[in-house]
C-alpha cells in the first residue's frame, strides 16, 4: 500500500471538489481506490484536515536519564545480569526489553552461567 503525502491528497481533494470529475475518475487519475478518495473527502469535510493523525508509540522502558545511569552502571559493574539491572532500576519489564535497551546503547552484557 502506497502512502500519499499531504500535497498529493490536497490535489486529489481539490480536483474532486471542482465538480468536474466523479470520485471514480479522481481515483483512476491519482491511482487510488474510490474508498480511499472517499475517506480523504470525508476527513476533509468533517475535520478540515488532509493528513492522517500521528500514531502513538509506547514510551521507552528506560527514560533518557535512566539510560545514562544504565551506561554508567554497566561501565562500573560490567558483570551485572539483565535480571540484576532490571531489579536495580525497579522495572517491571521483560528481560528482552532490558537487553534491547542495552543494544540500542551499544552495550553488551555478560550471561551468568
Amino acid at each position: 500500500m502506497k502512502i500519499a503525502g499531504k500535497d498529493f491528497r490536497q490535489r486529489a481533494v481539490a480536483v474532486y471538489q471542482s465538480g468536474e470529475f466523479t470520485r471514480e475518475e479522481v481515483a483512476k487519475m491519482f491511482g487510488y481506490t474510490t474508498t480511499t478518495i472517499g475517506n480523504w473527502m470525508r476527513t476533509f469535510k468533517k475535520e478540515g484536515r488532509i493528513t492522517s493523525l500521528p500514531r502513538g508509540h509506547r514510551a521507552p522502558a528506560f527514560t533518557a536519564g535512566e539510560q545514562q545511569q544504565l551506561r554508567e552502571l554497566v561501565r562500573k559493574q560490567p558483570d551485572m545480569t539483565l535480571e540484576e539491572i532490571r531489579t536495580h532500576f525497579g522495572k517491571n519489564c521483560s528481560l528482552p526489553t532490558v537487553s534491547n535497551t542495552l543494544a540500542r546503547l551499544g552495550l553488551t552484557f555478560k550471561k551468568r552461567r
